[in-house]
């Protein structure tokens, strides 16, 4: 892919409810169809831990969307690495999810809510002037 023509969506779920409020998909959406109707032939890349999330983007954006089954979802409440069955190896996970946080910090624009992987992907894009935008608190 090339990242000129990429949006990188990254999405937390789980338990982040429990630190603030939930934001709705369609906000997400919304930002999402602004920057695919001014980039026709552009991709989006999603990184979520939750497979609703990852199923109503596959859902809208069919083709056009990419995402890596490296990383486990789940369709519950708790966050992936407090799951046993989903996170064996935590030393494994992290590096998986710093190599992906790492490789994805290049698209055109990134558009994250609060979260510790957005929080990281924002900095290192801050660093080189790329713009980010944050939906949500």
């Amino acid at each position: 892919l090339e990242f000129r023509r990429v949006l990188f969506r990254s999405y937390r779920g789980t338990d982040k409810y429990l630190e603030i409020p939930e934001v709705p998909l369609s906000d997400f959406f919304k930002q999402t169809d602004q920057f695919l109707d001014n980039h026709s032939d552009a991709k989006v890349i999603l990184q979520t831990d939750q497979l609703q999330t990852r199923e109503a983007f596959i859902e809208r954006y069919g083709t056009r969307l990419r995402f890596s089954n490296s990383l486990p979802v789940t369709s519950g409440k708790e966050a992936i690495h407090n799951i046993p069955s989903l996170v064996s190896d935590r030393n494994s996970f992290s590096m998986k999810l710093l190599a992906m946080t790492i490789a994805l910090s290049n698209p055109n624009l990134l558009l994250t809510n609060t979260g510790n992987v957005g929080f990281f992907m924002a900095l290192q894009r801050f660093a080189v002037g790329r713009p980010t935008i944050q939906i949500g608190q």
